[in-house]
């Protein structure tokens, strides 16, 4: 079992050891990946990079439907829609996330301090889907329900899949991200600018890329070099092996 790479699940379980080196080099590589992505001026390659590795959507809600491009109107197309249940709470409605995904490249304020265009458009974005919502809210539960049940016939998680459905009958609630640019790019001032924005626009919160992808890998880390850690706290996805 020198090959890592070619370890069976159960075989990496029956040795913890070299789960955790095995787990560790797949963290370092999402690091080195990451850091080459922030540098693409593109964001069609983000997205499909979250795409693939929709894990890291876990930090917005817990077991997420992830819709790609689903429009809400002609001019109100969100990157991305999670439908899951929210971190953090027990509401017994499930939460619905629309997100913008802005470049890793782009600066959230001027060098005055005020928020970039970037980031007043993203935003601006944000709020036209809140008000859209508002207006059709009635369409797009029925829009929802549409949806899961057609998941639900491609899908081995239908258990899972009946419990949105039941509870999504109750209703839903919502909030908004935006994901843009890098914590390097930060001042003091800037970092306190963005905790009154995230603030001011309560549901809608602002994220830089940092907050997606190092905050998240980190905690893994920390947690696989824990003394306590074992193979009951890996969790094996279609895409990656994910810390609870």
């Amino acid at each position: 079992m020198e090959n890592l790479d070619k370890m069976t699940w159960q075989e990496m379980k029956n040795n913890s050891e070299k789960l955790k080196t095995f787990y560790l080099s797949q963290i370092e590589s999402f690091f080195d990946e990451f850091e080459n992505l922030a540098k693409e001026n593109y964001e069609e390659v983000i997205q499909d990079y979250l795409i693939e590795h929709n894990f890291l959507f876990d930090i917005f809600s817990n077991n997420s439907l992830i819709f790609s491009k689903h429009k809400l109107a002609d001019a109100f197309i969100p990157d991305f829609i999670l439908f899951g249940n929210e971190r953090w709470c027990n509401s017994i409605r499930p939460t619905v996330t629309f997100i913008e995904i802005e470049r890793a490249d782009l600066k959230l304020f001027t060098s005055k301090g005020i928020p970039s265009s970037y980031l007043t458009h993203a935003i601006n974005q944000a709020q036209n889907w809140k008000e859209w919502l508002q207006d059709n809210r009635e369409y797009f539960h029925k829009q929802l329900m549409k949806k899961i049940e057609e998941f639900s016939k491609l899908s081995i998680s239908v258990e899972f899949n009946d419990m949105l459905l039941r509870n999504l009958i109750h209703g839903f609630r919502e909030q908004y991200a935006i994901i843009i640019g890098r914590r390097s790019s930060l001042t003091i001032n800037n970092r306190l600018m963005l905790e009154r924005l995230n603030k001011d626009y309560q549901d809608i919160r602002i994220i830089t890329f940092d907050t997606l992808f190092t905050d998240k890998l980190d905690h893994n880390k920390s947690v696989i070099l824990s003394s306590a850690w074992t193979t009951s706290d890996i969790r094996k996805s279609e895409n990656a092996f994910v810390v609870k």
